[in-house]
């Protein structure tokens, strides 16, 4: 199961995490991190409208709606 995350830097800046559910440290920070929003928006896109199993901490719930919706 993917989790949709984020985290933030020393100087306070938010980076976006996806992640599986069993990871608590960055295991591919190279595919695993996004600093642009609507890139990793995107990729949780893909996600969501996969059907595949997800855990959020990053979107509201329109956000999610809108997602589904956008197919």
């Amino acid at each position: 199961m993917k989790v949709f995350d984020s985290i933030y830097t020393a100087d306070g800046f938010e980076i976006y995490w996806l992640h599986e559910h069993t990871d608590t440290t960055l295991q591919n920070p190279e595919n695993d991190l996004y600093q642009l929003d609507y890139e990793f928006y995107e990729v949780c896109q893909e996600i969501v409208q996969s059907g595949a199993d997800f855990e959020n901490y990053v979107f509201s719930d329109k956000q999610l709606k809108d997602m589904r919706n956008d197919k």
